[in-house]
């Protein structure tokens, strides 16, 4: 995705605390986590210009807060603006591991033991990491046009369980717009320098996942 501000306007925020009970300010405050250092990034199923994060940030009953984010954001004459907005950010409370099996993935964290634990959170076990973790989708932009595309959840466990070479990726364990009031994130250097992780998916992997997802480093 291309490095550009993001916005998170006022009046957003304030719709987020009045809708969802289980948003708190001091929740709110904790949203720039899920972006700079994320476990999981999703294309949305709802938008085609959307993505949707998710990392270690809960709302106040628990459930892990899932982040819109539109990157082809207009202002009121229809025209593109420079940056990226937060278009939401709530518990997602309802069947978050059916969510994430239908969902196009991506991106995964680097940092196989808390990926590990987050996903064993929501009833999914992971089987396999070395072959899956940073960059598995892409994001392109054309003129006005943006395409994301990423690798359907259920795809990669469907074509690893048909073959017995490669390793499974994930199984089931379990059922289960402007306002003057405006926050502006921008781009953090310190928080860039921040992953100290090392990388254990495969290099051949990580070469081929052409134009690679960047992971959005702010701060407020």
């Amino acid at each position: 995705m291309k490095d550009s501000a993001i916005k998170w306007h006022g009046a957003k925020i304030t719709s987020i605390l009045n809708k969802h009970s289980g948003m708190t300010k001091d929740i709110i405050k904790q949203v720039p986590n899920a972006l700079e250092d994320p476990i999981i990034v999703l294309k949305s199923q709802t938008s085609d210009s959307r993505i949707v994060m998710l990392g270690e940030v809960y709302d106040k009953y628990g459930a892990p807060v899932l982040v819109a984010l539109e990157l082809m954001p207009t202002n009121r004459k229809g025209l593109l603006i420079d940056t990226s907005i937060i278009v939401s950010a709530y518990g997602k409370d309802s069947d978050m591991a059916k969510f994430i099996e239908r969902s196009e993935v991506l991106y995964i964290s680097t940092d196989k033991k808390r990926t590990t634990q987050w996903f064993q959170g929501l009833r999914l076990q992971l089987l396999s990491y070395e072959t899956i973790c940073g960059p598995i989708g892409k994001i392109t932009y054309s003129g006005n046009q943006i395409n994301i595309s990423g690798v359907p959840f259920s795809q990669l466990s469907q074509n690893l369980a048909a073959n017995s070479a490669p390793r499974p990726y994930f199984s089931s364990v379990g059922s289960s717009t402007d306002h003057h009031n405006t926050n502006i994130i921008q781009s953090s250097e310190k928080s860039k320098k921040k992953n100290h992780y090392r990388p254990i998916c495969n290099p051949k992997r990580s070469q081929t996942a052409v134009d690679s997802v960047k992971k959005p480093y702010i701060s407020i």
